[in-house]
């Protein structure tokens, strides 16, 4: 089963939903970054990101293109 197929079923984070919400971006996929409490996403254009939650802000960073 693929990684988009999986997490249909799956919440997504409060980190994940803001960082749509706030860039606009379509999501593919995400995973979690070890226990970091910070997750990897790639949106449908292939590019990924490093997401993070911070005291209710949210960070996040280009990873790859």
């Amino acid at each position: 089963m693929n990684k988009s197929k999986e997490q249909a079923s799956i919440r997504r984070p409060e980190a994940i939903e803001l960082w749509v919400q706030l860039t606009g971006k379509k999501l593919f996929w995400w995973e979690p970054l070890g226990d970091s409490g910070s997750f990897v996403v790639c949106d449908s254009e292939a590019t990924e990101y490093i997401v993070r939650q911070n005291d209710g802000d949210i960070e996040f960073r280009q990873i790859s293109r």
